[in-house]
């Protein structure tokens, strides 16, 4: 029984990866639109916590998906509550590929936080 299910989990992890080796695809309109998608997600600027699933939600609207290195979804968290305008908030950023459908975009999306003295976060994100 565990080996069928390691199949099946092996199965549907392979389905959902994106072949990180091809070309991938340039589209300035669909890049203007998923900017004005985590736009409209980030258009506050201040917020209790980072709004990263809700920006994956608008993403998975236009069938975009964020991905970590080996082509999966992403499937992590992000760390980091250092105050704004301090050396060590520069350090609180990162970098997702963008997939539409099983296709590798060639955009990312980019995010940097820090949290501000009335306690809310400060989140910046654009697609580059």
């Amino acid at each position: 029984m565990i080996t069928i299910k390691t199949e099946n989990y092996i199965k549907k992890i392979s389905q959902q990866m994106v072949d990180m080796s091809t070309k991938p695809l340039v589209d300035n309109k669909l890049k203007s639109q998923l900017q004005k998608a985590v736009n409209a997600v980030l258009k506050p600027t201040f917020f209790d916590q980072i709004p990263l699933q809700q920006i994956s939600d608008a993403l998975k609207q236009m069938n975009v998906r964020l991905l970590q290195e080996d082509g999966t979804d992403f499937s992590g968290f992000l760390m980091g509550e250092k105050e704004c305008g301090t050396p060590e908030a520069s350090n609180q950023h990162t970098e997702f590929q963008l997939a539409l459908g099983n296709q590798l975009l060639k955009c990312a999306l980019m995010l940097s936080w820090c949290r501000m003295g009335s306690g809310k976060m400060e989140v910046i994100g654009y697609i580059a």
